[in-house]
């Protein structure tokens, strides 16, 4: 985890919109990148399985393409999600050695 770039956001982010307010966007974002990785999942799932009845070599080859980008974006939002989870955990250390700030 980079303590000191997320220390910096997290600083930011507390400026502008306050401890609650930080607080729920970082929840929310947990939250919304959450489920869109439970959707790309499920797509690859789908793509699979449509891999598995199709006969047509350009259809097979299409659903290859667009599985390897389905993928792509599931280690994106996975990276994503990784990125935001250490962000709030840096949120809520920052908040706890900062007796100043009252959470």
């Amino acid at each position: 985890m980079e303590v000191s770039i997320h220390t910096n956001i997290i600083k930011n982010f507390i400026k502008k919109l306050g401890l609650d307010d930080t607080d729920n966007y970082l929840r929310d974002q947990l939250l919304i990148t959450s489920k869109k990785v439970i959707v790309t999942r499920e797509e690859i799932d789908k793509i699979i399985e449509l891999t598995k009845y199709q006969d047509n070599s350009d259809e097979k080859l299409h659903l290859k393409y667009k599985l390897e980008e389905t993928k792509d974006k599931l280690k994106n939002l996975l990276k994503k999600l990784k990125a935001t989870d250490e962000m709030y955990l840096c949120f809520k250390s920052y908040i706890k050695n900062n007796n100043q700030l009252k959470y």
